[in-house]
């Protein structure tokens, strides 16, 4: 599927959005076929892109990432190599929720437990004064 908008900072991320300052490198054969290449290079990055037209087939990439701040960047590399690309959205099928989601939980099926649901009491410790449970584990 399109893997433009990924989890991030929480803004959206554009994948391919270097291509636009990207330097074209002609052509090139990869696996057979006659692939169109593109660069980008900066201090920080070095992105290369095959393609044939719009579909990728290769995607490479050496980025360097500040994880701590104040601490030297640690560079990341990483290829991607895209197969049997289809244009268009994915059939249906592909994005139905899976059968075993659909209905109620089944009960666990564990002979020391038994088949039955019991009842527990649950305790919450909080600060004091501190009473709003929101974005806490409550499980």
């Amino acid at each position: 599927l399109n893997d433009v908008c990924r989890r991030g900072n929480g803004k959206f991320s554009d994948k391919w959005g270097w291509l636009a300052v990207a330097k074209y490198g002609g052509s090139d054969s990869f696996k057979g076929e006659i692939v169109e290449t593109w660069h980008f290079t900066s201090q920080k990055a070095n992105l290369t892109l095959f393609s044939v037209g719009d579909e990728p087939r290769l995607y490479s990439y050496s980025v360097a990432i500040e994880l701590i701040p104040g601490k030297p960047a640690e560079v990341v590399n990483s290829t991607e190599v895209y197969i049997n690309i289809t244009a268009g959205p994915p059939p249906a099928d592909k994005l139905a929720k899976p059968k075993d989601c659909t209905g109620a939980t089944p009960v666990c099926n564990s002979t020391s437990r038994g088949k039955s649901i019991a009842r527990q009491e649950h305790y919450l410790a909080h600060p004091p004064g501190l009473y709003n449970i929101s974005n806490q584990n409550t499980a």
